[in-house]
């Protein structure tokens, strides 16, 4: 008896083993990727990049923004950006920098220190900065564009920090609709930067401060003097500070039908004005591959 139900136990075991063999094995199905439908090859589809470095410094020099490492920084970055897009069968129809700093545009456009460059004189402007002088006379459209960029900049950073909902407040089709009209474009890539970068004195005031935080809580919020080579500084030092780095952002938008189809955002560490962090492959890889390389729906077999 014994027997017998191991043998049919091992009769059912071999069959299964046979079906398992014979069986037709489903292949994998792949999706066929191309450029996202806003980014097809029959689309007008204008690049705008607006970079926006803030310097962190201490003593006279506080905070402030300056200019020629901006405009550098977005020159090299858009140039960057149309390259990738381009080798990814993107044709990029016209590329524009139209100010400095859109994203510090808000309902008060408060007024802020800039510098021509590092380290000098300042002075005070309300953002946009830098406006290029084929914007200079076409305030609305320079003002459309700094609101989308306020906008592109606030929309990726809730998502990053919290997976929040879109920023619905700001009505964007009669913003897009100047765009369309300037620039006849059917699609808008708009990329935008954010970036902080450090001073040594910078840093190293703040690396005294938050040990000073360590040692006696009760002298946070102090005016605390800090010998920094030949020279003592004082200034306030906030408990957690601030690092060096940017944060990138990066929306579609369907010019025709005033739509947001599609953002993102993605962070880089280290200095943006020296560092150049911002340049690399991986950096604009995680950036735009998901418009780049959209699925279509479409299987390749």
């Amino acid at each position: 008896m014994h027997l017998y139900l191991r043998l049919c136990i091992l009769l059912m075991v071999c069959a299964a083993l046979y079906a398992c063999a014979t069986a037709a094995a489903t292949p994998p199905k792949s999706q066929l990727l191309e450029p996202h439908p806003l980014l097809a090859k029959e689309q007008k589809v204008v690049l705008i990049v607006d970079v926006c470095i803030q310097r962190k410094d201490v003593g006279e020099f506080a905070d402030y923004f300056p200019i020629s490492e901006a405009k550098t920084l977005a020159q090299e970055f858009g140039n960057q950006l149309q390259n990738y897009l381009e080798q990814n069968d993107v044709k990029v129809n016209k590329i524009l920098r139209p100010f400095l700093c859109g994203t510090l545009t808000d309902d008060g456009n408060t007024t802020r220190k800039i510098a021509e460059r590092l380290g000098e004189n300042f002075s005070e402007s309300k953002p946009p900065f830098a406006i290029d002088k084929s914007f200079e006379n076409d305030t609305e459209y320079s003002f459309a564009l700094s609101k989308v960029a306020t906008y592109i900049y606030k929309t990726p950073f809730k998502q990053v920090e919290s997976q929040a909902s879109m920023d619905s407040s700001l009505d964007l089709k009669p913003i897009l609709e100047i765009v369309l009209n300037r620039t006849d474009a059917s699609s808008m890539l708009y990329v935008v930067m954010r970036g902080i970068s450090r001073s040594t004195e910078y840093a190293t005031a703040e690396k005294i401060g938050r040990y000073a935080v360590g040692v006696a809580t009760a002298i946070v919020s102090a005016l605390i003097p800090i010998r920094i080579g030949q020279n003592m500084v004082s200034g306030y030092i906030i408990p957690g500070g601030s690092e060096d780095g940017s944060i990138i952002g990066v929306a579609l938008f369907n010019l025709k039908s005033s739509k947001l189809e599609w953002s993102a955002g993605v962070r880089n560490s280290g200095d943006p004005i020296f560092t150049g962090a911002h340049k690399s492959l991986a950096t604009i890889n995680m950036l735009l591959s998901p418009v780049v390389y959209y699925p279509t729906g479409k299987l390749l077999y």
